[in-house]
C-alpha cells in the first residue's frame, strides 16, 4: 500500500517561507541595478533623439533662412534687372526716339495742311495720305500717338498751348477751343508737344452811348 507524502509541518512551512524571502531579498539588489540600467540606457536614447530631433530642427531653420535669402536676393536681381530695362528705355525713348519723333511733327503738320487745303491732285493726295498713314503708324510703334481736341471743348492748360484768342460775346463759349492749329503728341500721360490752339475769350460787347443813339435818330 502505498504511503501519501505528509505535509509539511509548520516549522518546516515557516523554514520554506524563509527561505524563498531570502532569496528574493538577495536578487532585489541585481533586479534594481539591472532596472536602473535599463533606465539609464533609456534616457541615454531618448536624450540622443532629442539631439538628432535639435539638430534636425536647426538643420531645418538653416535651410529656411538659406532658402529665404536666396528668394530675397533673386528678387532683388529680378527688380535691378527691371530697373535697368527701365532705365535703358527710357533713355533710348529720350535720346534716340523723342528727338527724332519731334523731327516728324513739323512734316505731319505740313501734310495735314495740304491735304486739308486739296491743293494737288487726286493721286498726289492720295500718295501723301498714305505718306502720312505711315509715318503716324511708325510712331504708334514707339507709344507716340497723336491727340487733338474740337472747337467747343473746354481749354485744358496742361495739354494745350494757346497761341491766339479769339473774342466771344456768349459767356458759354468762355475758354473753350476756337480752333486747333496743331496736333498735339503724346506718349502715355508724358507730352511731347502739346497741341496749339486758338481760345475763346468772353468780352462783353460795349454799351452804345445813349446820345450819341439820340443823334442817329435826329439825322
Amino acid at each position: 500500500m502505498t504511503e501519501l507524502p505528509h505535509a509539511p509541518t509548520p516549522d518546516q512551512g515557516s523554514h520554506q517561507l524563509a527561505q524563498r524571502l531570502a532569496d528574493v531579498l538577495v536578487n532585489i539588489p541585481s533586479r534594481v541595478a539591472e532596472v536602473e540600467d535599463r533606465l539609464g540606457s533609456l534616457n541615454e536614447q531618448m536624450a540622443q533623439q532629442a539631439r538628432s530631433l535639435n539638430q534636425l530642427a536647426q538643420a531645418e531653420e538653416e535651410r529656411n533662412r538659406l532658402l529665404q535669402d536666396t528668394l530675397e536676393r533673386q528678387q532683388w536681381l529680378e527688380s535691378a534687372s527691371r530697373q535697368q530695362e527701365l532705365l535703358s528705355e527710357t533713355h533710348y525713348q529720350q535720346h534716340v526716339v523723342d528727338p527724332l519723333a519731334r523731327q516728324v511733327f513739323p512734316l505731319l503738320d505740313d501734310l495735314h495742311g495740304v491735304l486739308e487745303e486739296g491743293r494737288v491732285e487726286a493721286s498726289t493726295q492720295t500718295f501723301l495720305a498714305g505718306m502720312k498713314a505711315q509715318l503716324l503708324d511708325l510712331l504708334a510703334t514707339h507709344g507716340i500717338e497723336a491727340f487733338s481736341s474740337f472747337p467747343g471743348d473746354p481749354f485744358d492748360p496742361s495739354s494745350m498751348r494757346p497761341v491766339k484768342k479769339v473774342r466771344v460775346f456768349q459767356l458759354c463759349e468762355d475758354r473753350t477751343v476756337s480752333r486747333v492749329l496743331k496736333t498735339g503728341f503724346r506718349r502715355g500721360s508724358a507730352f511731347l508737344r502739346h497741341q496749339s490752339i486758338e481760345v475763346c475769350v468772353y468780352r462783353p460787347p460795349n454799351p452804345t452811348p445813349t446820345g450819341l443813339l439820340a443823334t442817329d435818330k435826329g439825322n
